[in-house]
């Protein structure tokens, strides 16, 4: 059942920009203002200032740099455009522009030595980019040759810096079928003729800071703000510091909002900040947890419309989910496995079934496109994506199976998380039917769906089967063996450390709760409380994140905060970007 390997998210290319600065340099500054969203470094050198500001625009589809100084005459630079693809480099008008192809194919990093194919036949495989660097000079001179941009004695130089490719959606072949990367550059460039440094900048200030300031948290005295961020970090575990917990969630905000806009691909696995010719998992969307993690804060974080690129990668994932239901699975609806790329592959990938058969990736997206709803409580939105939300309940209606024993109905075959379980006889092995956390997740789309159209009233049909099939589904059980919540139906045990999908449960849907349900909530947290993985800092990537969150949803805010501690000192590198596990060098 298994198939290909997705694709990768590769980098477009580099800006390089090099200064004739020689002697001693002074009051060296660098930073990134999160309501802003400029990044600055500003120094001291030869008796003058000078100031460098970067910033992504999204209203101007641009990335700007503005390199000034407050004396004339004083900026001198050379400046290139570089890429990893097959590429070529130009100057044309006012502007330096390089062409490149990316690969017809590229395996996987996990792939042995693997491979990256390229085809540059005129009608090659493979998508077209292209990117523009624009120089706009105040005084001095500035040439352009197909090396490179370069500049001499001016006051200041802003550089606008567009890129396009041929993408045109899942179902087109960027290379037949593309859009004209040239043509909608030069609709990028157009309106930002004439327009002066200073406006570019207020406009980008008022749309970034428009969803930045709609949340503050303040956390303690805000005496260290003014220490430098990499030395907070390595004094975090020693020092009372809980501003810096603020600041780390006003970063990840950040993140949301400078990587997550309408029109756009929702963030990957390397966000959208991927350096690698074969990046790690892809960088693509593993739909087991880390896609979906990635936005688990974006609707209590006030920041719905960064919401939405996640809500059209679920939509256009349902139309390759609906032949796969049909032709491989015989049923109705659309189902989504583990993984998927920016050409939106439904079934299981390569490798092995232990994470390519998890047919539960299109309910737990299904929770995203409903909490938009819930939070937004937009009932045009809902009737919008009734489809997706009832198409993969029509998949899990038609596709469970009925356990023999129980006359539950189950997922089969399907997988816990990557997870091998080990039975009382000394047996173990992966596949599993009816595993907690896959029937939670199907549970909550159930139950959101009986609601939606209970708000819609659009398919009564639909509500009336699920609300047949809705006891039928496995109860969640406590383990009478080791008074845990079990992780599948049979009382089996984990072979692996942290991952505990079951907590789904209670961090992604309503389905335990301390108050609610306290002996359930009581058997997942006996699975934390007797790990305590973070002590042995096991609080990278999504394994902290299971912890401090469940943690948090049973109501025990100082132990998530002994799991956020953990993360801070361990993980986090200066830039705030963290490791997937043990200690970052400072």
């Amino acid at each position: 059942m298994l198939g290909r390997c997705n694709l990768s998210y590769l980098p477009l290319g580099a800006l390089t920009i090099g200064f004739p600065v020689t002697g001693a340099v002074e009051q060296y500054r660098r930073d990134l203002s999160l309501s802003e969203g400029v990044a600055r470094v500003q120094f001291s050198q030869g008796g003058a200032t000078f100031t460098r500001e970067v910033f992504a625009s999204y209203p101007a589809h641009a990335i700007v740099v503005r390199l000034s100084c407050d004396q004339p005459a004083r900026i001198s630079f050379n400046a290139t455009l570089a890429t990893q693809l097959h590429g070529k480099l130009e100057a044309a008008g006012n502007a330096l522009i390089l062409r490149a192809r990316a690969p017809a194919h590229s395996d996987p990093s996990y792939v042995g030595s693997g491979q990256i194919v390229f085809n540059d036949a005129p009608d090659g495989k493979g998508m077209r980019a292209e990117t523009r660097l624009v120089p706009v000079a105040e005084g001095g001179r500035v040439t352009l040759t197909d090396q490179g941009v370069a500049a001499e004695g001016c006051n200041a130089v802003t550089l606008l810096l567009v890129a396009a490719t041929s993408y045109n959606g899942p179902d087109k072949s960027p290379s037949r079928e593309g859009r004209d990367p040239a043509a909608l550059c030069d609709a990028m460039l157009a309106p930002l003729a004439g327009q002066s440094y200073d406006q570019l900048r207020a406009a980008h200030i008022a749309d970034h800071g428009a969803l930045f300031n709609r949340v503050k948290l303040e956390l303690g005295p805000p005496a260290a703000n003014s220490e430098p961020t990499d030395r907070r970090i390595h004094k975090y575990a020693a020092a009372t510091d809980p501003g810096f917990a603020a600041l780390y969630y006003q970063f990840g905000r950040y993140l949301l909002i400078a990587g997550s806009r309408p029109g756009s691909q929702p963030l990957n696995l390397q966000g959208i900040w991927n350096v690698e010719m074969r990046p790690p998992w892809s960088a693509n969307w593993t739909l087991n947890c880390n896609a979906e993690i990635n936005y688990w804060m974006v609707e209590a974080a006030n920041l719905g419309e960064c919401h939405l690129p996640l809500v059209e990668l679920t939509r256009q994932l349902s139309v390759d989910g609906a032949n796969m239901a049909k032709k491989v699975y015989g049923v109705r609806g659309w189902v989504a496995h583990h993984n998927t790329d920016i050409w939106r592959q439904a079934g299981p990938v390569g490798g092995t079934g232990l994470w390519a058969m998890f047919p539960a990736g299109g309910a737990w997206l299904c929770q995203h496109v409903w909490e938009h709803y819930a939070f937004s409580g937009d009932r045009d939105y809902l009737a919008q994506v009734w489809p997706v939300l009832a198409g993969a309940a029509r998949y899990y209606l038609d596709a469970l199976q009925e356990d023999p024993k129980h006359g539950w109905l189950v997922t089969s075959p399907d997988t816990n998380f990557e997870n091998s379980w080990r039975r009382p006889d000394g047996r173990s092995g992966w596949i599993c039917t009816g595993p907690t956390a896959s029937m939670q997740m199907i549970r909550q789309l159930f139950q959101n769906c009986v609601e939606g159209d209970r708000i819609l009233g659009v398919d009564e049909g639909l509500r009336a089967e699920i609300e047949k099939a809705l006891p039928r589904l496995p109860p969640m059980q406590i383990s009478p063996t080791r008074g845990e919540l079990q992780e599948w139906t049979a009382d089996w045990a984990r072979t692996a450390e942290c991952q505990v999908l079951s907590m789904w449960g209670a961090v992604c849907g309503n389905q335990i709760t301390p108050r609610g349900t306290p002996e359930l909530a009581a058997g997942l947290r006996k699975i934390f409380d007797s790990a305590k993985w973070w002590k042995a800092g096991r609080v990278g990537s999504w394994q902290g994140s299971f912890q401090a969150n469940t943690y948090a949803r049973l109501g025990d805010g100082n132990t998530a905060l002994e799991v956020v501690d953990a993360h801070i000192a361990r993980c986090v590198n200066p830039n705030l970007f963290a490791a997937f596990s043990g200690y970052c060098p400072f």
